[in-house]
């Protein structure tokens, strides 16, 4: 029978927390909170064109209208569920799309820092 000798290195070694962590946290805060303070400067701004478009039917939608039938248009009918949920939620005033899309934009950076 022969027997093994088990070294000093054979057990799984834990991962250790490198000191560029904290700083790369706080950069990405720093960078959150000046894209929050710009958004906030454009929550004035009006919709553009599409945008309009989708916040019409949405608001048709949440007054119960029915799609291709008393509502008509070419595009697909789930963006004008997204932004009926987004009117239901952030209520239908001129600044509730540009609020929730400042919401959705801020969520790219949590993608990148996946990858770190």
């Amino acid at each position: 029978m022969e027997q093994t000798k088990a070294t000093k290195n054979s057990a799984p070694q834990q991962l250790s927390l490198s000191p560029k962590i904290p700083w790369a946290y706080l950069f990405m805060g720093l960078v959150l909170l000046l894209v929050c303070f710009i958004r906030l400067r454009l929550l004035a701004t009006p919709l553009e064109r599409d945008e309009g478009e989708y916040a019409y039917m949405g608001q048709l939608l949440l007054q119960g209208a029915l799609p291709y039938i008393e509502a008509y248009n070419m595009k697909f009918p789930g963006i004008y569920f997204i932004y009926a949920i987004v009117l239901a939620i952030f209520g239908e005033e001129s600044s509730s799309i540009p609020s929730w899309q400042s919401l959705e934009r801020n969520r790219l950076p949590s993608i990148f820092h996946s990858s770190w």
